[in-house]
């Protein structure tokens, strides 16, 4: 499952399935290429886009592939979607070649009448409270506080202007987690942001809810929001309006936010696309953290498909950092783990070339009875260690108390 803008679409079951394991020069754009392999054939005479939603590694050429290919898309047997108070269900049947339609037909209709009925008898996931423990961290506080002094170090020399670091929380339950529950705990907190749930393999479920649009494009329409540069939540309105307004006026994080604005607007002219930025950043209110926001737009002339559009522009400084080679130098040696699918791009596309993708934030690897959940912070010249340390544990806290574990780390 997915949202986006107040929509949302499910799906079940696996129809065709796009797997990919790191290899070097392994692109974005050759999951295009895959899904054409698949739907060029399948697809049939009368033209209905076909819909496969998944994710992809931060760096799908470097992944370790731990639990998680570097590359996963599923072509669904059955997609519900819903937008402005209504739904559609939809069916794909995938038959050789030379197949009856009839046949194919028929499937299909018995297939709707499964799936209404199941829709009929569903119901909401019952919330199991669980006992279970930060089992370990990585890295730890000290280390962190090293790796952001090195991370200080690069900029200083000229190396860097930013990198985006990273750390991890691993929580170990005493019964099984269920990943679609901590999904309906996080839209139930009430945060102006984009759920996503994929479970790509059985039992291993990636689950979050990021607050950035990373790319959309609809009828060679882009759109996305560039999310740079935070700020805690006030104890009581007064302090939360002293912290927002503070956000807006802070030197440090309107010069994050400005790596991130620009970098995008450079990737999508090069792309021939003609982007419309606004002018001044506003504020993105979530339930723990103010963020500064811009919403860009572009008409893409030809740009072609969001794959495509995606494969310029991830990884955002957003999410790496800048110059964007270096930034990944950097990442690679700081980091004590392997990203893998956190602040790598999920969504959707269709073989149409339209599609929409978030980046993996706010987010867990659930797996059985243990969840890995990340999260990172941009590093500039005027980082303070102890601060971006802190911003780490507002953005680990939505995930944790979804889990059941109010206690932050």
């Amino acid at each position: 499952m997915v949202s986006f803008d107040g929509g949302w679409t499910a799906f079940a079951g696996a129809e065709a399935v796009i797997e990919m394991h790191a290899a070097a020069g392994l692109d974005i754009r050759d999951v295009a290429a895959e899904a054409e392999r698949h739907t060029r054939v399948r697809a049939g005479a009368d033209h209905h886009p076909l819909t496969w939603h998944g994710g992809i590694a931060f760096d799908p050429a470097a992944s370790s592939g731990r639990d998680l290919p570097a590359v996963s898309f599923v072509l669904p047997s059955v997609e519900v979607r819903a937008h402005g108070g209504r739904a559609t269900l939809a069916v794909n049947i995938v038959d050789g070649p030379g197949a009856s339609r009839r046949r194919a037909a028929a499937r299909a209709e018995r297939r709707l009448e499964v799936a209404l009925q199941r829709l009929a008898e569903a119901l909401p996931p019952v919330r199991a409270p669980i006992a279970g423990r930060i089992r370990s961290q990585l890295p730890d506080r000290r280390a962190w506080m090293d790796s952001v002094e090195d991370a200080k170090t690069l900029i200083a020399a000229g190396v860097l202007e930013k990198v985006v670091l990273a750390r991890t929380l691993d929580i170990e339950a005493d019964g099984p987690l269920d990943a679609v529950a901590v999904l309906g705990e996080l839209i139930g907190q009430g945060t102006l942001s984009h759920p996503f749930l994929f479970e790509p393999r059985p039992g291993v479920a990636m689950v979050g809810a990021s607050p950035e649009l990373l790319c959309r494009v609809n009828a060679g329409r882009f759109s996305a929001t560039a999310v740079a540069g935070s700020a805690g939540r006030g104890h009581d309105a007064l302090e939360d309006v002293d912290l927002a307004n503070g956000l807006l006026l802070s030197e440090k994080d309107r010069s994050e936010h400005e790596l991130v604005v620009r970098d995008m607007s450079e990737r999508l002219v090069r792309l021939g696309a003609t982007p419309t930025v606004e002018p001044d950043p506003h504020l993105l209110r979530l339930k723990r953290i103010w963020h500064l926001e811009t919403r860009l737009a572009a008409e893409l002339n030809g740009a072609g498909h969001v794959l495509e559009v995606l494969s310029a522009l991830h990884p955002t400084p957003a999410v790496c950092g800048t110059p964007r080679s270096a930034a990944r130098f950097a990442i690679a040696k700081l980091e004590p783990f392997d990203r893998g699918w956190y602040a790598g791009p999920i969504g959707w596309f269709d073989t149409d070339g339209n599609g929409a993708f978030v980046p993996a934030l706010r987010c867990a690897r659930v797996h059985g009875r243990s969840a890995r959940l990340y999260a990172g912070a941009g590093i500039v010249a005027a980082s303070d260690p102890a601060a971006e340390w802190e911003e780490t544990n507002v953005k680990l806290r939505p995930v944790l108390e979804a889990l059941g574990l109010e206690a932050g780390p």
